[in-house]
């Protein structure tokens, strides 16, 4: 999907405190202090999140501001930050997409950790629906009824099966089973 966040980090020895623009990227500024702390880092300044991706549709627009914040912080202190160290800040601030890794990834987004990771997807369209509203990934993964046994083992045949399809670039394949976990 070519859309994405942007964050730009500017730091001002002696501010006092990181102001984020726009103000509502809370969790964007959450992540810049949690990667400041971390490195010793007192000086504060201006956190810019630009985004093209629509909030609370299911698009991961706050886990790419989030790992774009990462991000965007180690390269103002002059670090290269890895997927592995990414989950460890993302982890403390809400359940995250595997959007830090570069291909697909199997993805175990409450615990913010990696199960593996799929391959390259081949090129291909996405059909998306949006049937309006809007879902808060906090409230939603605090809401969520426990996962049947029935609905695990469904998961895992889809697991196995994308697996597969994306390791074979079979497009087909992909489609159904992207559908099928999507209902």
């Amino acid at each position: 999907i070519a859309r994405w966040s942007t964050a730009r980090v500017t730091l001002v020895p002696g501010a006092p405190t990181l102001r984020v623009e726009p103000a509502h990227k809370r969790k964007s500024v959450r992540a810049a202090m949690l990667m400041l702390d971390r490195y010793g880092v007192t000086d504060g300044g201006v956190l810019r999140i630009t985004s093209d991706l629509p909030e609370g549709k299911g698009m991961a627009s706050s886990s790419a501001d989030l790992v774009a914040t990462v991000r965007a912080v180690a390269d103002a202190l002059g670090l290269v930050v890895g997927p592995r160290q990414t989950e460890a800040i993302l982890r403390g601030i809400e359940p995250t997409d595997g959007l830090m890794y570069p291909d697909s990834v199997a993805f175990y987004h409450r615990r913010v950790a990696l199960r593996a990771r799929l391959g390259r997807l081949p090129g291909l369209t996405v059909v998306g629906i949006d049937e309006g509203g809007q879902v808060d990934t906090v409230d939603f993964n605090r809401a969520r009824p426990a996962i049947t046994p029935a609905e695990r083992a469904e998961y895992t045949n889809l697991l196995a099966d994308i697996t597969s399809a994306v390791g074979a670039g079979d497009l087909n394949a992909i489609g159904r089973i992207a559908t099928r976990s999507a209902e």
